[in-house]
């Protein structure tokens, strides 16, 4: 009943849940923990963050393949989506619900999450991830259906990003305020990168992907 439920009020906004491919942005900014009444400075989080406008370019990609893409969340900053039919700003809808939300997460092709908690439903359903965690030490590295890219760590002192040995190195820096005290600046994903990891979840789900001769020797070292 709750399934059909959530199909009746997807249809009655013009979106036929049934019949479409879909996945669903987990991303994080700060407007929820802002929301609480008790307000708390959330510097040290800072690094995990998204901009909302970064997805934009991965989700017209999707659009283009005939796979939609539903923004999740409860309270969100900034709007998704413009003028594509394809692009759900969902957060920001009329028929969102804490029910609504778990039906997708459980129906959904693949999430692509940020460090948010939202995600949960969908992890625990095995949803297979593009996992944006800003924190590279929180990765969910057990999940093997999973592409990761972190953000990029950059080594005032190197002047360049670090490299994956480098950072296993390092001290466990959990929050902004570590990485001020190494000289370390965390570097958002480029656009194009978000976009090209997606794509490639897609293509290894959907059985398209072939690992180049250089993918698999950068994977031996």
């Amino acid at each position: 009943e709750q399934h059909e439920s959530c199909v009746k009020i997807l249809s009655k906004n013009n979106i036929e849940i049934d019949k479409i491919k879909f996945v669903c942005l987990f991303n994080r900014d700060n407007a929820y923990l802002n929301s609480f009444k008790h307000k708390k400075n959330l510097y040290y989080r800072s690094h995990q963050n998204y901009n909302i406008k970064k997805f934009n370019l991965m989700a017209d990609e999707l659009s283009k393949k005939d796979i939609y893409t539903f923004r999740m969340g409860s309270k969100v900053e900034g709007t998704f989506g413009g003028q594509n039919a394809k692009i759900i700003d969902y957060a920001n809808s009329n028929f969102r619900s804490e029910l609504m939300d778990i039906f997708l997460a459980i129906n959904c092709m693949f999430g692509i999450v940020c460090g948010t908690g939202s995600s949960g439903i969908a992890q625990l359903y095995k949803k297979p991830f593009l996992d944006l965690n800003g924190n590279i030490y929180q990765l969910h590295t057990a999940d093997k259906n999973n592409i990761l890219l972190s953000k990029h760590y950059f080594s005032e002192e190197k002047k360049r990003n670090l490299n994956l040995r480098e950072l296993m190195q390092l001290d466990h820096l959990t929050n902004q305020l570590e990485l001020n005290n190494t000289n370390i600046q965390i570097v958002d994903c480029k656009d194009e990168e978000i976009k090209d990891a997606c794509l490639e979840l897609l293509d290894r789900l959907q059985g398209n992907w072939k690992d180049t001769a250089e993918d698999i020797n950068l994977q031996k070292i």
